[in-house]
């Protein structure tokens, strides 16, 4: 079953006479008269990704902006709606859904991201593409793979600027 949280059910406009009742969540139903269109969901998804992704990315044309925010907000529905098993209410909750931290679907894609920028520096400092990194990574041991930054491990080395690029700003 999928719910609400208050919050989110407040967003969308509906009153919650299941948090003056001291229940945890607001339960949709199309029979009760409260139900929740994916495309009304989705749509209030997109347009509080695009104020984030505006807020980080001013620069960015609008078109660009808006297609960011919306597989953004796609990705946050999908993520959230599977992260739970199947017998659990799922209490929907917009910002918890759209958060970039944590578990969420904009977290892993900004995952995604950041690993194609580390291939991408390791493709301009030592000319490896994917099959080079894949044929290095084969050859090492485990326990290199989980050394902490400190331990001078494989990770650090890869995300390590070269000389000529550490006074750049990140990105």
């Amino acid at each position: 079953m999928v719910a609400l949280s208050h919050q989110t059910a407040r967003q969308l406009g509906y009153s919650s006479e299941a948090e003056e009742a001291g229940r945890p969540f607001v339960e949709v139903s199309g029979r009760k008269g409260l139900g929740v269109k994916a495309d009304d969901l989705v749509d209030t998804l997109v347009e509080k990704a695009l104020a984030e992704v505006t807020k980080r990315n001013a620069e960015l044309p609008e078109d660009e902006r808006r297609r960011t925010a919306g597989a953004i907000a796609v990705a946050a529905v999908r993520y959230f709606m599977v992260r739970f098993s199947r017998g659990k209410v799922i209490a929907f909750d917009i910002d918890e859904a759209l958060s970039f931290e944590g578990e969420s679907g904009p977290y892993l894609q900004y995952s995604v991201v950041r690993a194609k920028n580390i291939l991408q520096k390791l493709r301009e400092r030592d000319g490896l593409d994917e099959a080079g990194v894949l044929a290095k990574l084969g050859g090492i041991d485990a326990a290199e793979l989980a050394a902490s930054h400190e331990d001078h491990g494989l990770w650090a080395s890869c995300s390590k600027r070269p000389a000529s690029t550490r006074s750049l700003s990140r990105r």
